[in-house]
């Protein structure tokens, strides 16, 4: 399957960590997904971890970085037609009548 000809397609939130001397998978595919679609796609690059490897070559940042993703991506968000659930509630702050 050829994402990167699909990017506009893909509608999921995507992290991607990606070494750029994976041996087996193409670093430039990834890349350009990552490109023609930022909004849904965060690409985070490694070096010397080969395939699979990266959380072997440096588990502090494949952890920071995948914790920030996730909260980022979990946080929550308002429905459309919803008020922001982070918002302060206008009736709690308002004096008494």
């Amino acid at each position: 399957m050829d994402w990167v000809s699909r990017a506009v397609e893909l509608r999921t939130p995507t992290l991607i960590i990606h070494s750029v001397d994976d041996e087996y998978v193409p670093y430039g595919p990834s890349a350009a997904l990552a490109e023609k679609n930022p909004e849904m796609v965060t690409f985070e690059t490694f070096e010397r971890a080969r395939h699979t490897k990266e959380w072997n070559v440096d588990p502090e940042r494949w952890e920071r970085l995948v914790t920030a993703w996730l909260g980022q991506q979990l946080a929550p968000r308002a429905n459309p037609g919803q008020p922001n659930p982070e918002a302060p509630d206008p009736e709690a702050a308002a004096p008494p009548s």
